[in-house]
């Protein structure tokens, strides 16, 4: 049997001239193993005229670690060491 996966799915508008920069932005994160800490087993982005869709595949409790992450985002230093 495998194990459980929570999926979460975020859309919204992104206009087309800023892609390239989500898209850095993912790497970036991605070098960090932020995401690997809050448990993401796979991401994906989709865009369609104007609009992004953004599948994550996480071990359950994600919404938990996302507020814990946004919680130490907001008390750091302009620098984040994850």
């Amino acid at each position: 049997m495998s194990e459980p996966v929570e999926r979460t799915l975020m859309v919204a508008r992104m206009p087309e001239s800023n892609a390239r920069r989500v898209e850095e932005l993912f790497t970036e994160s991605d070098a960090t193993g932020l995401p690997e800490r809050l448990g993401v087993r796979h991401r994906s982005l989709f865009r369609f005229h104007g609009v992004y869709a953004y599948l994550i595949e996480a071990t359950p409790g994600l919404g938990d670690r996302l507020r814990w992450a946004r919680a130490l985002l907001a008390s750091a230093p302009t620098s984040t060491n994850w």
